[in-house]
């Protein structure tokens, strides 16, 4: 494992550990105050409303305590590939973005939620798969989450490439892809609800279908355009970044409204 993903792991096993304390610590506060009968005296909800305040704010001292800073490895790997982090505070969505030397767009959407949701480690050894297909993939949506592309070129044409990522592995598997004559208003409709997939349109063939060598070209075709192993890994440590800064503002902001 690199230096730079065993901070990483180091940096959310600390932020697991504070979460649990404060969902620990939330709970002797309120419980307490649940089971006491009858209505709930202005004394009783003054204090079970400084006890929670104190609490959220000891939380939030714990928290900002541990460095959470995005690598400057990182920031030199999005740069050197030209790609432009999107992102606005208090939303889990974030778009990168470059143009390629032949002005096609080239846009990433991922979600940081569903990002930092998938298990880090690797399954057991000797595990048995499910043989059953809804099984299987109900288990698949544990593992991956999805990273969106979306290449545009002049013309207003594109193509939308669904990708599966996974933590423990850190790269890119291909889902499928979707030709877009109409970026401009697949953006407009659809992305802007966060809505990739049109349930009713072919989506194309299922990746792992496709001829080997259709698959290692088009595999070489998205590491030319910079969706490659490293772009994977700084998705991975980018959600980890943004989710724990959401996270102290969500604190912060409970302390300030108590």
């Amino acid at each position: 494992m690199s230096s730079r993903l065993l901070t990483s792991s180091l940096r959310r096993s600390a932020n697991s550990i504070v979460r649990r304390n404060i969902a620990q610590n939330i709970c002797r506060a309120a419980v307490p105050q649940l089971l006491t009968r009858g209505f709930t005296s202005t004394t009783t909800l003054q204090n079970s409303t400084k006890n929670l305040k104190d609490v959220l704010k000891s939380e939030l001292k714990v928290s900002n305590a541990i460095a959470n800073q995005l690598d400057s490895t990182y920031e030199e790997l999005i740069s050197s590939q030209g790609f432009k982090v999107v992102e606005t505070e208090g939303t889990s969505n974030v778009q990168l973005i470059k143009q390629n030397d032949k002005g096609e767009t080239i846009r990433v959407f991922f979600d940081v939620d569903e990002v930092t949701d998938i298990p880090m480690g690797q399954p057991e050894e000797g595990a048995e798969f499910e043989e059953d297909f809804e099984a299987e993939a109900n288990s698949l949506d544990s593992v991956f989450c999805n990273v969106r592309v979306l290449i545009e070129k002049p013309s207003d044409e594109g193509l939308l490439i669904n990708l599966f990522l996974q933590n423990s592995e850190n790269s890119f598997m291909v889902d499928f892809v979707t030709y877009q004559p109409n970026v401009s208003k697949f953006l407009e409709e659809s992305v802007s609800k966060n809505q990739f997939i049109d349930p009713i349109k072919y989506q194309g063939p299922r990746f792992s279908d496709l001829d080997e060598s259709v698959q290692t070209e088009f595999e070489n075709y998205l590491a030319d355009q910079g969706l490659d192993d490293e772009l994977a890994d700084f998705i991975i440590a980018y959600s980890e970044f943004k989710e724990e800064n959401e996270y102290r503002n969500w604190l912060s902001n409970l302390t300030k409204f108590l």
